[in-house]
């Protein structure tokens, strides 16, 4: 799920904080909805697994990641779908650098 989302918008950070929430209680509690469980550091399970960690991405990161790699395949004019409408309805413009950033498309 957290994939799909990151690759489709830039989620607010009150989102992620959620999500990170969810994870976190389920992962240590075995169930998001209960009160107690193990008291280990979220921040460990970012860690790689040769040290210790279970080898998580921050999805805050990978959100950026995906978000940078959107703005890649408009910069390089890969021919999908997505950069022909995004290029004719959203930027409307030869300088991607100068568009407006309107509401409506946050």
């Amino acid at each position: 799920m957290q994939n799909f989302w990151c690759h489709i918008f830039l989620l607010p950070s009150k989102v992620i904080k959620k999500m990170n929430k969810l994870c976190n209680s389920f992962i240590w509690k075995g169930h998001e909805l209960f009160a107690k469980g193990a008291k280990v550091s979220w921040d460990k399970v970012y860690y790689p697994k040769a040290e210790g960690g279970l080898d998580f991405k921050k999805l805050s990161i990978w959100n950026k990641v995906f978000m940078t790699r959107c703005l890649w395949l408009i910069l390089i004019k890969v021919g999908s779908f997505w950069v022909a409408w995004s290029k004719l309805y959203v930027i409307k413009g030869p300088n991607i650098w100068k568009m407006q950033s309107l509401p409506k498309y946050s």
